[in-house]
Formats: C-alpha cells, structure tokens, sequence
C-alpha cells in the first residue's frame, strides 16, 4: 500500500446521510444573535463530525459558507471552501471537492494569503493523485512546493516532497521517485514528524522493491520498525508489518512472510484497521498456498473475500450517500440562489429609484443651465474657429517654404555634383590646350622639318584629347538635363542601372565639393538582366539621390568622429525579384537608433542638427515610391550601418 501525505482528511465508509441538521441543533443555530459568534461556532461544531459524522460536517459548512459571504470576509470563505473540499473528498465525492478547493484557490489568490494558496494548492494535487491523475498531480504539488519553499514551511515542503515521490513511483519513475522520498525523509528527520517519516520510509522500500534492490528495501523497512517501535503508532504499525510480509514472500521467505502477515493480522484486527486485515488474510493466503497448507489457505482467503466484500459493500453505500447528499446539497444551492436573487430584486429597485430621483435632480439642473452653456459654447466655438483657420494657414505656409527648401538643398547637392564631374575635363581641355599653344611657339621656331612634323603631330594628339573632353563635358550636361528636366511626369521605361550610376556619381562628388578630402569605396553590383522599368525618370531620380546623400553624410559623420581605421564604404546593388526590381543602398556609417526607426518615413522628422535637414526627404521619397506601386523599406542592421531597398514593379 502506498501513502498519501495531505491535508485532506480521509475517514471510513459513510453509513447514513442525513437531509438535514437534528432541528434542536438547527434551532441553537439559528437562535444566535452575533454572526461572528455564530460562525466560530458553525467552524468548531463541522470539526467536531469531522470523524463521526461528515454529512453534519459538510451541511454546517455549507451554512457557514453562506454565512461568511454575506460578511464579505476572504479568508473565512476562503476557508469554508477548504473544509467543503477536504469534507468531500473524505466521501470519495471528487468533483465536489475540486470545485470547493478552486474556489478556495482563486479567494486566496484574490485576497492575497499566500499560506491559504499552497494550501489549495496541495490538496488538489492531492484529489487527482486519489483519482490516479499523478501527471495533474505533480504540476500543482510543485507549484505548492515553490511556495512554501518561499515561506520556509519545512513541515509542508516534506508533505509536498513525499507526495511528489509518491505520484513519480505510480508513474513508474522511480529514480525521480526516490529522489524526491529521500528529500522529504530528511526533512521529517528534521522536524521530528515520525508518522511521516515512517510513511516516507515505506514509499521509499516499495520503491526500492520495484526496482528489485531488495538489500535497501529490507535496510529501509527496518528502519521504520525502529522508529515505530519508539513512537508505537499502532495504525502504521499493522501497515509497516504487512510490507514486511509482502517483502518476504516476493524472496519467497514463506515462513518468515507467514509470521509478519500473522502479527499485521492480530493487530490490526485488535484496533480495527480494515484496510491492513485485509491485506494480511491476502499475503496469507499466497504463504499457505506455497507451504501446501491448502485448508489455512482456503480459511484465509476466505476471511479475504468476506472483508473485500464488506468494504466494497461500505464503497458502494458511500457512493450512494454522495448522490443522495449531492441532491440535497442542489436543494440548498437552489434555495439560496432564490433568496440571493429577490435580495437583488429589492436592491435593484430601491436603487432604481434612488437614481431616477437623481435623475431628475440633474435633468431639471441641465436644462436650467443648457441655455447659457450653449450661448459660451458658441462664442468659444468661434474664437477657436478663428485660431484654427490661422493656425492652419500658418501650418501650411510652413510646410510649404520647408518643401522648398528641400528642393533647394537637393538642387544644391545636384549643382555642386554635376560641378565637380564637369571640373575634370575642363581641366583637361585647359591643360591640352595651354601645352599646344606653347607648341605652336616652338613649331614657329623649329629649324628643320623633322622636328616641325613632331611637333605637328603632337599639336594633333592634343587636339583630339581636348575634343574628346569636350564631348565628355557635354555628355555630362546633357545626360543631367533629361535626369533634372521637369517634363511631363509621365512614366517611361528607364534603365534603372545607368539612373543608379548617374545620381550616385554625382552625389558622390557633391560631398567631395562639401567636404574637402573626404573619400569613399563604391561598390556596385548591377543586374545586366535588368529589363528597363517603366517609371518617372526624375522623381526616381530624387528618391535615389535622396538615399545616396544619406548614405554618404552618415560615412563621412562617422569618419570625422573615428580614427583613421576606419574606412568608409557605400554599396549599391541592383536584382530582380521576382515581378519586382529591387535597388539596394547600403553604408557602413554609424546606423539608425532601433528606438526612432518607427518615425524615419515621418513627415519633418530629422535627426540633423538645427538648419542642416527638413526632415521631409525620406517622408517625399517614401510617397513617391508608394506613387509608383513600390515600398521603400528599412532594413535593420543593429550597429552596422544602414539599408535601404527600393521595391518596384516591373
């Protein structure tokens, strides 16, 4: 047999169930004046039928309960629903117990009792553990542990350890069952608890017989006859003593089991335990049968079955009384739903009034002053009217010159980058064209014609290369005036590459113009597959030399805040994705903080100090993507730079 440390009480078979408390004991009950008085004494008077009577027991706490609800205390309803549950599991009733031990749960927690709560705690674990539900079980008797480990309560922390070992044994987990049992032998060591520690002992012996370690298992049990002949608690005594016997006749001891099994008998046929008889008569009938002894075994098995049928009989009555009582009980819930229910009545109705009274009052009150309100209402309605109009126009005048000054300062990062491209082949053309001229000087002073001829020919080569910049110049400004003609706005299909390489190359050279010494690598990797995309070129245009400024502030801010170590680096990258083309701007400046990421696309954010930014380049790129049927998005990149990916449909 294996034990059960708990809280909930567990009594004999019920044998009578009563509808109702004797009327002489109903009638003191009802004559007391005090409530508080009457409910101390209903809470001792349920303790007193606690082992005599339960049915008496469950219906006084029943009245009780009732009682400290309408007192409106926590902690007595708290613990009217703990005694109904451990009263009803005591009678086997399993869901009436769980009921009441939630109820008392969720008051405890409400109120907050942490001691209340581990208790409930417990016994619901204790329910499913006697309903064989171990799994359930464990979850709550460690949630209860950690609790009262919390409070330091070392008689609980054993009853939850030796309840944990328990529910592990029964699942056949017995190396986590006899971890937890030696724990919980410790700890009743420690206390002094001896009925639990004898209790812990003879788990951890069953344990160790499962397990077939019969030298540790005979080591324990005689450790609990040690302690049990100190403390002599008979009851545990007679149980103790048929594990003795039940351990012998597994090592086929007949003769030593025979004499364990005779004293389990004699003694607990002496104080009545029923439980351990029976057990006895069962381990004697196998020790008679395996000596050949055929007539004892036959007398013993049949004291065995005469005592299994009586308490399966007292089984069934208890089962019958926890219908006949669930059905009064149904009776009484009825009956104080009906009184609860006109009580309410009545409070509805004196409240009714109460506030159609009030209502009145106000209503006589609101159309007294509704008049005058209206008239203030009104004229302040007016003067707000009137600020909001100039506030508005205000707003938009602002919005307005700070659209155009973003304007300004893309046209000016524009200007100074088509400057610095066309510097280069006009320094070119100045340079030729200086050298020739002086050429010409010594062409004119030449002394024979081979030395006239070279210098002819130089003049010529450099000729070439100053038509050659020339043209170069002129592609630039021509290529810069389709890229920054206002026109149509009409889309057209545009080669996304060259319009990637144009605006980055010029705001490239729009920093360097800003930034005297400032260098950066360009990396690009364009998709030659890329078909060309039916877009409008400038305004693309924009959201791309928008981006590439960005990326080359940010490198070049972290180059003047960091050592020479640091190189600066902008990547643009070109696929296609599907039905989509996606251009991807890359740096490795300082990034974006996680915190402002939300609010980039945010009209007139910026994280530019005062004068430098409007704040409306992203809010404008972003809209002008969203117009063409893409996304523009933020890719995050914690500590390691910014990207951004321009999605367009193809």
């Amino acid at each position: 047999m294996k034990y059960l440390s708990c809280l909930i009480i567990v009594f004999g078979a019920i044998t009578a169930v009563a509808q109702q408390l004797p009327d002489t004991m109903q009638a003191r009950l009802d004559a007391m004046p005090d409530d508080s008085m009457k409910m101390v004494h209903m809470r001792d008077l349920s303790v007193s039928f606690e082992g005599t009577n339960r049915v008496y027991a469950i219906l006084i706490s029943q009245q009780r309960l009732v009682l400290v609800q309408k007192l409106k205390l926590p902690l007595g309803i708290a613990s009217a629903h703990n005694e109904l549950g451990n009263y009803f599991g005591a009678i086997g009733n399993y869901s009436q117990s769980l009921h009441h031990h939630f109820e008392s749960l969720k008051v405890a927690r409400q109120i907050p009792f942490p001691k209340g709560i581990a208790a409930s705690l417990n016994n619901i674990a204790n329910v499913y553990q006697l309903q064989n539900n171990n799994r359930d079980a464990l979850n709550y008797y460690f949630e209860a542990l950690a609790m009262n480990r919390e409070s330091g309560n070392t008689l609980w922390i054993s009853m939850n350890l030796s309840n944990i070992g328990l529910a592990y044994n029964r699942l056949g987990v017995n190396d986590s069952a006899l971890y937890f049992l030696r724990q919980a032998a410790g700890l009743h060591k420690e206390v002094s608890d001896s009925d639990g520690l004898i209790i812990a002992y003879m788990n951890i012996g069953l344990a160790f017989q499962d397990e077939g370690l019969m030298d540790s298992a005979r080591a324990i049990y005689d450790a609990a006859m040690a302690i049990s002949n100190a403390y002599r608690d008979d009851y545990l005594r007679a149980e103790l003593l048929t594990h003795f016997g039940s351990f012998h006749n597994e090592l086929s001891n007949f003769d030593s089991a025979g004499y364990y099994f005779t004293e389990a008998l004699e003694l607990s046929q002496a104080i009545g335990a029923r439980e351990a008889e029976r057990v006895a008569w069962e381990g004697l009938a196998k020790v008679y049968e395996h000596q050949g002894n055929y007539a004892q075994a036959l007398k013993a098995f049949r004291a065995y079955s005469a005592l299994e049928d009586s308490l399966r009989n007292a089984e069934i009555t208890s089962k019958m009384a926890n219908l006949k009582l669930d059905l009064e009980l149904t009776k009484k819930d009825e009956q104080i739903a009906l009184i609860n229910e006109s009580k309410r009545l009545q409070s509805l109705v004196l409240y009714g009034t109460v506030a159609l009274v009030v209502l009145l009052v106000i209503m006589t009150f609101v159309l007294f002053s509704r008049y005058r309100i209206k008239k203030r209402s009104n004229d302040r309605m007016a003067r707000l009217n009137s600020e909001l109009q100039r506030a508005l126009d205000d707003l938009k005048s602002t919005q307005e010159q700070l659209v155009r000054q973003e304007k300004l300062a893309s046209l000016g990062q524009l200007t100074a980058g088509i400057a610095h491209e066309i510097q280069n082949p006009l320094n070119f053309v100045n340079n030729f064209s200086e050298v020739s001229a002086e050429m010409l000087d010594e062409l004119k002073a030449a002394s024979n014609d081979g030395e006239r001829n070279a210098l002819v020919e130089t003049v010529r080569q450099n000729v070439t290369k100053i038509a050659e910049h020339g043209r170069r110049a002129d592609g630039i400004i021509k290529s810069m005036l389709l890229h920054s003609h206002s026109g149509t706005g009409e889309r057209q299909p545009t080669n996304l590459n060259s319009l990637c390489s144009d605006y980055l190359n010029l705001s490239y050279h729009g920093i360097k113009a800003t930034h005297e010494g400032f260098t950066c690598s360009l990396k690009t990797h364009f998709d030659d597959s890329l078909p060309k995309v039916n877009v409008v070129p400038q305004d693309i245009g924009r959201v791309l030399l928008n981006l590439f400024n960005n990326a080359f502030q940010a490198v070049q801010q972290r180059q003047a805040e960091e050592d020479g170590k640091y190189q600066p680096v902008v990547e643009v990258h070109t696929q296609r994705n599907g039905n989509s083309t996606v251009i991807t701007v890359r740096d490795n400046g300082g990034g974006i903080p996680e915190e402002i990421r939300a609010k980039i696309f945010e009209p007139f954010f910026t994280t530019k100090r005062s004068g430098v930014g409007t704040g409306l380049g992203l809010s404008i790129s972003y809209d002008i993507v969203k117009a063409h049927g893409g996304e523009l998005q933020l890719v995050e990149r914690d500590g390691d730079g910014t990207e951004f990916k321009v999605v367009l449909p193809l």
